[in-house]
C-alpha cells in the first residue's frame, strides 16, 4: 500500500465519521398501560415524546414486564391471560404479531423482569420459587441456572456485561430487597447494597457504569414513598435522584441506550405517569399523562429510522459534472443532518431522509461563482426530491510565478504598488482564505505546515510580515524552504483567483486541487528536501504542465472549501458534543448570531472545572471545537457557555 494510498483511505474514513450525522436513529419505547382501579394492562410503544404512540397487543389481562430481543424484532412479556391463569411468559413479533405462551408452570407470581440474554434465549427470576431460570423462545430448553432458599423471591435481572444484576429478598419479610451481581455462571455473588428495603428495579448503563434502581424511602421499607437511586456496580455513590414523599411514587426505572436520561413512572396518588429526566433527576418531563390511566415503562431501545426517500442532485460546471464538492443538508433547525462530496459525475445523493422540513447548501469551492442560489429550501413529503447546481469558473486562468509575488510583496514594502498590483489587505486576505480552506478542515484533507498555511503554536493565519520575511527577508535556500515557498505561491494562486482548482497541470490530467494535495503529502510525509517538489510546483506556477506519471492520479480532488454555515443564526445556541459517548476527542459546537465574547468550560460532577475550551471574541456563525480528553478519566462532565447574556449546560460521557 503506497503512503499517498493510506493518506487517501484516512480521509475518507475521516469523511466517513463526519457523514455520522447521517445515521437516523429513532428511540422507543415500550409501556404499559391501563385504566385507574384495573388490572387489564395493554402493551403499547411510543417515541420519547410521548407522541406517535400504537397499541402493540390488547391483553385481555395484565400484561407486564415487556422487553425487546437483542436485535429488536421479538418481545417477551408476562401475562395472565394463559392456559394456567397465572402469570406466564409469551412472545410476540415486534409488530404484535404471532403471539406464543411460552412456559406453563401456574406460578402465584408473575415471572420477574423478563430479558433476552440472546435472540433465542430468555432469562427471568421466578419469584417465590427463588429461581433465575431460562427457556428458548420455543418453550424449549428450560433450565435453572440459580437459586435461593425456598420461599425466597428473585426480582427483576438485568446483564451487565459478563455478569448480571438481580434483586434478591434477603429476609423473611416478602418486600425487603437488596441488590446483587454475579458471573453468568454465578460465582463471585457479590451484595450490592445493605439497605433492608424494597432495592428493586435493577437497570444497567454500559455507558456510565452504573444502576439505576428503585428503593423505598419510607420507614418501614417498602411502602410509599419510592423513590429512584443510582449506584456504582460495586456498590459505591448510592445517589437519591428523585425526593417523592407522602403517596408519591417513582417506579421501573431504567437508561436510555446513550446513559443520558432515564425513564420510570410517577404516582402521584392517583395515577402512573411516565417521565423522562436527567441522570440526577433534574429536568423531569411526563410524557404520557393520560387522564385515569396508569402506565409503566418497561424497555427503552433506539431504532433505525425508516426511510427511502432520497435528496439528490448534480453539481455542474460547464454542462459537466463537478467532481469533489461538498453539499449539506440541515434540518430546519439550523444543525447539519448530512455531508455528501459530489463523485465523479458530480452526482450528490442524501438518503434515508425523513418527511419535514430541510435546507440544502452547496459550498462554493474556491474558483467557482454560484450562478443560482447555493442555498435551496425543500420539503420531504414522501418522494425523491432532486436539486441541481450550477457553478461557473470564477478563476482568470493567469497563474504567476514566485518572482511576480515577490515584486508585489516588495513594491507592498516600499509603499509603491505596481500597476494592476495587490494591496497588503489583499494579502492578508489571501492568507486568512488559506488558513480556512486548507489548514481548518475537519474531513480528513488538511494541509498544515508551518510557514505555509499556519503561523505560530497557536495556529493562525500568515499576515503580510510573514509574507515578507518567507519571500523577501529569508535566505533559508534549502530545497525544503523553496517547497514550502512554491507550495504557498500555488496556494496564493488559488485563493487570489487566478488559478482554478480543477485546471490540469499535468500532461495526464492532474487538477491543480491534486497538484496541491499531493505535494504537499510529499513534503510532509516524504522527503521534504527532495527538490523535485518544488521544481514541479515551479514549473506549475510558471504555467507549464509536468511529465505524466509525475503527480499520483489516485490523490483526492479535492474542492477545497471551508465547511461554513451559510444560514446565519438567528439565536445562541449550544449543540450536544459529537460523538458522544467519546474516547478520547469530541467536538462542541455553538452558534451566535452575532460577534460574542465566548466562554466555553467542561466541569466534572463535582462542579470543578476541569478544561477551558473557549474564552475570548468570536465572530457571528457556528463555531467547532474540539476537546482532546487523553489525559481525563472516564465519567459523566458537563460543559457550560457563557456568550453575551445566553447561558446553557449540557452533559458529555468519557468512556475509555
Amino acid at each position: 500500500m503506497t503512503k499517498q494510498t493510506i493518506i487517501t483511505i484516512l480521509g475518507l474514513l475521516l469523511i466517513t465519521a463526519a457523514c455520522s450525522y447521517a445515521q437516523n436513529e429513532c428511540p422507543k419505547i415500550l409501556y404499559t398501560s391501563a385504566p385507574v382501579g384495573s388490572l387489564d394492562y395493554d402493551i403499547y410503544e411510543m417515541d420519547t415524546s410521548g407522541s406517535n404512540i400504537e397499541c402493540l397487543y390488547d391483553d385481555a389481562g395484565d400484561a407486564q414486564m415487556v422487553h425487546w430481543s437483542t436485535n429488536l424484532d421479538r418481545i417477551v412479556f408476562s401475562s395472565n391471560t394463559s392456559t394456567t391463569g397465572r402469570h406466564e411468559l409469551f412472545a410476540m413479533d415486534a409488530d404484535g404479531s404471532d403471539v406464543n405462551q411460552i412456559t406453563s408452570f401456574g406460578d402465584y407470581w408473575a415471572p420477574s423482569s423478563p430479558r433476552f440474554y440472546d435472540n433465542s434465549t430468555i432469562w427471568w427470576g421466578r419469584n417465590e420459587i427463588g429461581e433465575i431460570c431460562s427457556i428458548n423462545i420455543d418453550g424449549t430448553g428450560y433450565s435453572v441456572l440459580s437459586s435461593v432458599e425456598s420461599g425466597y423471591s428473585i426480582g427483576q435481572i438485568d446483564f451487565c456485561g459478563s455478569e448480571i444484576v438481580y434483586s434478591k429478598q434477603v429476609t423473611s419479610n416478602a418486600r425487603t430487597f437488596d441488590l446483587y451481581k454475579a458471573n453468568l455462571d454465578f460465582t463471585g455473588e457479590a451484595r450490592i447494597t445493605n439497605n433492608s428495603s424494597s432495592d428493586v428495579g435493577p437497570d444497567y448503563s454500559a455507558i456510565s457504569n452504573r444502576i439505576v434502581y428503585r428503593k423505598s424511602t419510607a420507614s418501614n421499607g417498602y411502602s410509599a414513598p419510592q423513590n429512584i437511586f443510582t449506584i456504582n456496580l460495586d456498590g459505591t455513590d448510592d445517589t437519591q435522584i428523585t425526593f417523592a414523599a407522602g403517596s408519591q411514587t417513582y417506579g421501573h426505572p431504567m437508561w436510555s441506550e446513550d446513559g443520558l436520561e432515564i425513564v420510570c413512572y410517577y404516582r402521584d396518588g392517583y395515577q402512573n405517569d411516565v417521565i423522562i429526566m436527567n441522570p440526577d433527576g433534574s429536568n423531569q418531563r411526563n410524557i404520557t399523562n393520560t387522564p385515569d390511566y396508569n402506565e409503566a415503562p418497561s424497555d427503552w431501545r433506539n431504532f433505525p429510522c425508516a426511510s427511502e426517500n432520497a435528496i439528490a442532485g448534480i453539481i455542474k460546471s460547464d454542462n459537466s459534472g463537478l467532481l469533489g464538492v461538498y453539499v449539506l443538508l440541515y434540518d430546519n433547525n439550523g444543525n447539519i443532518l448530512q455531508r455528501e462530496i459530489s463523485d465523479n459525475n458530480g452526482e450528490y445523493s442524501f438518503t434515508n431522509v425523513m418527511n419535514g422540513d430541510y435546507t440544502v447548501e452547496v459550498q462554493i469551492p474556491m474558483g467557482f461563482s454560484p450562478e443560482s442560489d447555493p442555498v435551496v429550501a425543500t420539503t420531504m413529503a414522501g418522494a425523491d426530491i432532486e436539486i441541481n447546481f450550477n457553478l461557473a469558473e470564477a478563476a482568470s486562468g493567469k497563474a504567476t510565478d514566485l518572482w511576480w509575488w515577490k515584486r508585489q510583496f516588495q513594491a507592498i514594502y516600499n509603499s509603491t504598488p505596481l500597476f494592476l498590483g495587490i494591496t497588503e489587505n489583499d494579502v492578508g486576505n489571501y492568507c486568512a482564505i488559506i488558513f480556512n480552506h486548507f489548514y481548518n478542515r475537519d474531513d480528513g484533507f488538511a494541509i498544515q505546515i508551518e510557514g505555509v498555511t499556519y503561523m505560530d503554536a497557536s495556529p493562525c493565519p500568515l499576515d503580510f510580515n510573514d509574507i515578507y520575511n518567507i519571500f523577501l527577508g529569508n535566505s533559508d535556500c534549502s530545497n525544503a524552504a523553496k517547497s514550502r515557498k512554491h507550495l504557498l505561491i500555488m496556494m496564493l494562486n488559488v485563493a487570489s483567483g487566478r488559478l482554478s482548482q480543477q485546471t490540469v497541470v499535468s500532461n495526464d490530467g492532474a487538477t491543480a486541487s491534486q497538484a496541491i494535495a499531493f505535494y504537499a503529502n510529499e513534503y510532509l510525509f516524504g522527503d521534504s528536501n527532495d527538490w523535485t517538489i518544488w521544481y514541479n510546483l515551479m514549473k506549475i506556477g510558471m504555467g507549464w504542465k509536468v511529465s505524466a506519471g509525475t503527480i499520483d492520479l489516485t490523490t483526492p480532488n479535492v474542492m477545497y472549501k471551508q465547511i461554513n454555515d451559510y444560514i446565519m443564526p438567528e439565536e445562541y445556541t449550544l449543540s450536544q458534543n459529537f460523538p458522544n459517548p467519546f474516547n478520547p476527542t469530541t467536538s462542541v459546537s455553538f452558534r451566535l448570531p452575532n460577534p460574542s465574547n465566548v466562554e466555553l468550560i467542561v466541569y466534572n460532577v463535582a462542579g470543578q472545572r476541569v478544561k477551558v475550551l473557549a474564552d475570548g471574541l468570536f465572530n457571528a456563525g457556528t463555531h467547532v471545537i474540539e476537546w482532546d480528553a487523553a489525559n481525563v478519566a472516564s465519567g459523566i462532565y458537563f460543559y457550560r457557555i457563557n456568550a453575551g447574556e445566553f447561558t446553557e449546560s449540557k452533559k458529555m460521557i468519557l468512556l475509555k
